[in-house]
């Protein structure tokens, strides 16, 4: 256990209850912001503390003179450690922006760090491969990227990998065990899956995983790579799964208490068509919604195969379908219709002709296309005016604040 203290303890499992436990005392007013076992060796334990020096702790020996051995190279805090997985190295970070690597030899560590990756922010996560086949160094930082670099090849070359959008700062990262995936927790509130291949690119389209609510700010992968588990500050363990798991949907339905959304659906069980998860409650609106959203984009086929698969998930439904999405592709074109309008000019021509398909589509509707176009120029051009307005009204404020300002300075 570490935290804002300079000591960490570590307690025995095999006891039952845990004895006493051992009580690293590590520096005076130094925090202990880091700890990694050693994976051979578990009487070797590494921590690294808020002065950027890291401690190399032989459990077996605590009083012993040159326990622990220190290692010094960081200029900053040290944020995370790792052993590689054959404990011949150690892998430290920092908020000085590096991850470096040092070399341990049976508890004879050489204090001549090599550098692995630098960021343009301070380091905030990293995680190693455990596939000896390829074995790569991921990193995360403030800066919010996440660079790749490659264990077993030297020359120690890092390089940035694209993520989607804007992440914010890093906050974990976990390999799967084949290391062919790789999980990055940012504060974006999302944690995004990536393909990693031989050369340490992303051959395939990430994964977005994420409900927005709550940030991840610690994440694993199963051992199988099937599920992707994070947690975060609201007490909350969330359970994503990777590939079909049979009985995952019987359970997310218990725990929702209502059907499930297409979008629920579509995210967590893509090999599964639309259907009722509870049969005694309705279905979920958002189906209908979805549905509608298609056709206002032009997409009626698709709308109405939607449309259709719920009918068939729920035969009661009383509902003209096609005047659904005739009105909902109404309402789109009507939409783009009015935003043609206020731009006015040529533009008005495509709004006219928008407004009559509307009109088409909706019997006994009473829209005048072309009074409509009239209506929606005018708002555009008073729109334009007020825009004027304000613009000149604003020179005159900086006009009369700069002659104020030569009165003074005159008088």
């Amino acid at each position: 256990m570490v935290g804002s203290t300079s000591a960490a303890w570590f307690w025995d499992l095999k006891d039952n209850p845990p004895a006493k436990p051992i009580t690293l005392p590590g520096k005076r007013g130094v925090s202990t912001n880091a700890l990694a076992f050693h994976p051979k060796d578990p009487r070797w334990v590494a921590s690294g503390g808020g002065d950027g020096e890291i401690l190399l702790w032989n459990l077996s020996e605590i009083q012993a003179k040159d326990n622990p051995k220190r290692l010094s190279g960081h200029k900053a805090p040290i944020t995370r450690l790792q052993f590689t997985p054959d404990g011949a190295k150690v892998i430290s970070a920092s908020e000085d922006r590096t991850a470096q690597l040092w070399s341990f030899d049976g508890g004879n560590p050489v204090n001549r760090p090599i550098e692995l990756a630098r960021h343009i922010g301070g380091i905030t996560c990293l995680a190693v491969s455990p596939h000896a086949g390829a074995r790569w160094l991921a990193t995360g930082g403030s800066d919010g990227q996440v660079q790749l670099c490659r264990l077993d090849v030297e020359p120690f070359e890092a390089h940035r990998i694209p993520l989607e959008g804007s992440p914010g700062t890093v906050l974990d990262l976990a390999f799967s065990d084949d290391s062919r995936w790789l999980a990055i927790a940012s504060e974006n509130k999302h944690v995004e899956v990536m393909s990693v291949d031989g050369a340490g690119r992303a051959p395939k389209a990430s994964i977005l995983l994420g409900d927005q609510d709550q940030v991840c700010t610690s994440v694993v992968m199963a051992p199988d790579g099937r599920l992707v588990i994070g947690s975060g500050p609201d007490g909350t363990v969330r359970v994503w799964p990777l590939r079909w798991l049979p009985g995952l949907d019987t359970l997310a339905r218990r725990l929702a208490v209502r059907n499930l959304s297409a979008e629920e659906l579509d995210q967590h069980f893509p090999e599964q068509k639309y259907h009722r998860t509870f049969e005694h409650l309705p279905v979920h609106y958002s189906v209908i919604e979805h549905a509608r959203r298609l056709a206002k984009k032009g997409q009626t086929v698709e709308a109405m195969d939607r449309l259709t698969q719920l009918k068939q998930v729920d035969s009661g439904l009383d509902c003209d379908f096609q005047a659904l999405i005739d009105l909902s592709k109404a309402e789109g074109l009507l939409r783009n219709a009015r935003t043609f309008a206020l731009r006015g000019g040529k533009e008005r021509t495509k709004a006219i002709e928008l407004f009559r398909t509307a009109k088409l589509l909706v019997p006994g509707s009473r829209v005048d296309a072309q009074l409509e176009a009239d209506r929606y120029e005018a708002l555009g051009l008073i729109a334009e005016i007020d825009w004027l307005i304000d613009e000149e009204v604003e020179k005159i404020r900086n006009t009369s604040a700069a002659s104020s300002g030569s009165r003074l300075a005159d008088a």
